[in-house]
């Protein structure tokens, strides 16, 4: 991952362990094509629902082929 941006969290605690927990995330390498290209973005949001004790957390997450062919 490239870029890990927390754009919405209602607990910093879990914001930070979603954080390290993506940033351990490893991705198959893809070919470089029009429509797959060399830097992808997402936004992802995460709900942790702990006896109805909502946590929320949303990011932004890039991630770019390296390597390989």
């Amino acid at each position: 991952m490239s870029d890990i941006r927390v754009i919405e969290r209602t607990d910093p605690k879990t914001a930070n362990a979603v954080v390290a927990a993506v940033k351990r995330w490893r991705l198959k390498p893809w070919e470089v094509t029009g429509d797959m290209p060399a830097v992808i973005g997402e936004s992802v949001q995460f709900l942790f629902d702990q006896e109805r004790l909502e946590k929320r957390l949303r990011m932004v997450i890039s991630w770019e082929r390296r390597g390989g062919s």
